[in-house]
């Protein structure tokens, strides 16, 4: 096969040098195999989850998903820096940091592939 032709069928595969990014709409259809659920009442429920997960740490709580891990956010405070498009120093206010630690349960699962 043609060195093109196999560059582009792993684009379409979105694999490049060897990872692989999992996009919503493939997603989506992985959720709707696995449970006979149409991949529009997917979307709507993940949807709905993911909205949640943000408001709910952009509002400092703590979310814990019992096997996955837990989304919380952690507060940063304002920072002084220079801003070298305008050559003047500003302020970043305060705000909160996004993140996420996986649970020991799918540490090691991960591990184990």
């Amino acid at each position: 096969m043609e060195i093109n032709k196999i560059k582009k069928k792993l684009i379409n595969y979105r694999i490049i040098e060897g990872e692989r990014t999992m996009r919503m709409t493939e997603f989506y259809k992985e959720l709707s195999i696995a449970t006979g659920i149409t991949q529009a009442d997917i979307k709507i429920v993940s949807n709905a989850i993911f909205k949640e997960i943000k408001k709910q740490v952009a509002l400092g709580e703590k979310i814990n998903i019992t096997g996955f891990g837990s989304f919380t956010g952690k507060d940063c405070q304002a920072k002084r820096f220079y801003n070298p498009a305008n050559e003047e120093y500003e302020i970043l206010p305060e705000h909160i940091r996004p993140s996420f630690r996986a649970s020991k349960t799918f540490r090691e699962e991960c591990k184990g592939n």
